[in-house]
């Protein structure tokens, strides 16, 4: 059933309207197969929702200003998303020792500190101090689904009727 005075995305689809046409939307990788991709995840998960402007032309304007406004923020997590996380590590420890190296003989007489080189030797140590399923679950609770919150940001566009 379709209302009287706006339309939900799934009509704008089945009449064929490109409703990211004219807009010259980025992504994070500056890919055209990754905006296809966001464009393709945003129908499907808005596709029974109906648009909360008068017109499409407003929509694609909200819409539009929305994207520029988060996608900055959204760009770095997908980045940060994609770097290799330890997680089964609970804390590293990094020890930083400066050794003075002396050939020459010391006299006691002298008091200076002649140094014939430094060395610097850097020790990092990783560890647990948690069984691995602690570590797994509060890995999981933090990473968030940042498609999902992604999406969210662009709820208010949309009528709140289900």
């Amino acid at each position: 059933m379709s209302s009287e005075y706006t339309k939900s995305i799934q009509e704008y689809v089945e009449e064929e309207v490109d409703i990211f046409s004219g807009l010259d939307f980025t992504a994070y990788d500056g890919t055209p197969e990754t905006v296809i991709k966001l464009k393709e995840m945003f129908i499907r998960h808005f596709y029974f929702y109906e648009i909360g402007s008068e017109t499409l032309s407003i929509f694609k304007y909200r819409l539009f200003e929305k994207w520029l406004l988060v996608i900055d923020y959204y760009n770095k997590l997908w980045k940060a998303n994609e770097q290799e996380v330890v997680v089964l590590s609970s804390f590293t420890i990094n020890n930083d020792t400066l050794t003075k190296l002396k050939d020459l003989p010391i006299s006691s007489y002298d008091e200076t500190d002649f140094a014939t080189a430094l060395q610097t030797v850097t020790n990092t140590s990783t560890g647990k101090n948690s069984p691995d399923i602690d570590l797994i679950t509060s890995y999981i609770k933090q990473v968030k689904n940042i498609n999902m919150k992604f999406l969210g940001e662009f709820d208010n566009l949309f009528m709140q009727i289900f």
